[in-house]
């Protein structure tokens, strides 16, 4: 890979990693695939790294040095699609239930989701993602 292709990379990995940390770039887009192999600015870096760049190790270690940090993680709250279909199926669900509670209440600096415990397990992903009623979610 050419040295001016790969320094636009990761000026592109880097400049959007802080546009999304600082709130610049809103927060719905994703900067990650939902079914993607990486989450995280610092595993697509690892992965530029060990195919492209042969030899240098932990770029963002090498990164760090001189002062720049990549620290966005995509997580699962922010993959889930709040929208409904089916109001007596969908509104089962309570993750749903608990969004419709903050959108409803209007406080947006508190948000209950993100304490939400069971959402950052790989289990309860699987369930989202297939549909089925898992047993931390309210059953109707």
């Amino acid at each position: 890979m050419g040295r001016k292709l790969l320094k636009r990379i990761l000026k592109l990995v880097v400049f959007l990693d802080h546009a999304k940390m600082e709130g610049i770039i809103h927060p719905s887009p994703y900067l990650f695939d939902n079914d993607g192999i990486t989450k995280s600015s610092k595993d697509l870096l690892a992965i530029l790294c060990k195919d492209y760049i042969h030899g240098i190790g932990n770029l963002t270690k090498h990164l760090d040095i001189i002062g720049i940090s990549v620290s966005h993680t995509q997580s699962i709250m922010e993959e889930l699609d709040f929208s409904t279909s089916n109001m007596a199926i969908d509104l089962c669900d309570g993750t749903r239930l608990v969004k419709l509670a903050e959108i409803l209440g209007g406080d947006s600096k508190s948000s209950i989701l993100k304490n939400y415990g069971y959402l950052r397990s790989r289990d309860y992903r699987k369930c989202i993602i297939s549909g089925l009623l898992c047993p931390h979610s309210l059953i109707c």
